[in-house]
């Protein structure tokens, strides 16, 4: 939820976001309706990785990360 209220923000000052990660159905809708993309991280891959080749692939200007789950070593690319 703080994401996506950021996602909000965003968009009211006139940018674009795309989130991805694990999302229930809702949520998902949600950010649709907002105006964003969501793509589904596949289960099989590092966070890591997946974030970077989404922030090099989309030319990405920021990247904004929240979690429970977060180690050290994910927060040094």
């Amino acid at each position: 939820m703080r994401m996506l209220a950021l996602a909000e923000a965003w968009v009211l000052r006139g940018g674009r976001f795309v989130m991805t990660g694990e999302l229930p159905p809702t949520l998902v809708e949600r950010v649709e309706r907002t105006g964003g993309q969501w793509i589904p991280r596949p289960k099989d891959v590092d966070d890591g990785a997946w974030t970077r080749e989404l922030t090099v692939t989309r030319s990405s200007a920021a990247v904004v990360a929240d979690g429970y789950a977060f180690v050290s070593s994910t927060s040094h690319w």
